[in-house]
């Protein structure tokens, strides 16, 4: 795409990004304008960067969301923030510009059925076949956030599997915005974040923050079990299958079709036959890939 002056040529970068892209509320200060050309640039940085379409309609988003980065930086307009990226700090603004680019909601248990699937079901399924029990299970959370997935994964697990089955699980926890990972690595959350915790849970799993009395901290007992790192689901994935399990929820939906149609043929590739894929109430695989079969509501299972 060509953008006329003043906005400068895109670099060419391999950065991605996975999440969704939602209304942050009203800035405190006032929205600078944004122009048609500028918009265009950043809806470009988010297509090139992270594979994610922003719509025409998100336009005042957008100018809400890089305010964030010009006051953080000390820049007065959009036409010197864009001269700032592609100039000799250019690369280092990237990642902010994404995180700021990037929202990522969720709450733990989101979606609450699946996580019943995943104590009830998913052994029982994962076993089918085999000549010995199941003693190892490897799971992927894809566009992690902050965290209240895979930890709401290693709770459900650490009660119903491993604690019944003697199954040894570990979770790698993903995500490109480096805030949210910051964040979930802390393990720290507000009290009033486990309102949708089983009681039983939070006897076992949570312990009272030493700094702060109205906050809680995730048990090592479950925050041993995960590991988060950064990753962009567009780029290079390091991990080395065969997995058991992936969670990928309300994250593909903001990339165009092709997109999701390599994502979840990469999946597949990474996933054990008979692995399980759990995807978000908007997504399906209708028509995206022939290497999964819908077994309950947004959760499929990897055939050969």
């Amino acid at each position: 795409m060509h953008f006329s002056r003043p906005v400068l040529p895109l670099k060419t970068r391999v950065k991605t990004v996975q999440s969704s892209i939602d209304d942050l509320p009203v800035a405190l200060t006032p929205i600078i304008d944004l122009s048609e050309s500028h918009f265009k640039y950043f809806q470009e940085v988010a297509r090139v960067n992270a594979g994610i379409v922003i719509a025409d309609f998100k336009r005042s988003m957008v100018a809400r969301r890089v305010k964030t980065r010009l006051k953080a930086l000390n820049i007065d307009s959009f036409e010197n923030y864009i001269a700032y990226l592609n100039g000799p700090e250019g690369d280092a603004e990237l990642q902010p510009l994404i995180n700021a680019l990037t929202t990522n909601k969720t709450e733990f248990f989101r979606e609450n059925h699946h996580f019943l699937h995943l104590a009830k079901h998913a052994i029982p399924m994962l076993s089918t076949g085999r000549q010995e029990p199941l003693k190892r299970l490897r799971v992927w959370s894809a566009g992690c956030s902050t965290g209240e997935e895979p930890y709401s994964i290693a709770m459900t697990l650490q009660s119903h599997v491993a604690d019944k089955a003697q199954i040894d699980f570990r979770i790698l926890a993903t995500d490109i915005d480096t805030n949210v990972l910051a964040h979930a690595r802390s393990a720290t959350y507000r009290a009033a974040d486990l309102a949708s915790w089983p009681f039983s849970y939070k006897t076992a799993y949570s312990m009272p923050s030493e700094i702060n009395p109205h906050q809680v901290r995730i048990s090592p007992r479950i925050t041993n079990s995960v590991v988060f790192q950064p990753l962009n689901l567009h780029g290079r994935w390091p991990m080395k299958g065969p997995l058991d399990i992936i969670f990928c929820r309300n994250v593909v939906i903001y990339f165009d079709r092709a997109d999701q149609k390599i994502i979840f043929n990469r999946m597949a590739n990474l996933l054990a036959v008979g692995g399980l894929l759990y995807c978000g109430h908007s997504e399906s695989l209708f028509g995206l890939s022939d290497r999964f079969r819908a077994v309950a509501q947004s959760i499929y299972q990897r055939v050969s």
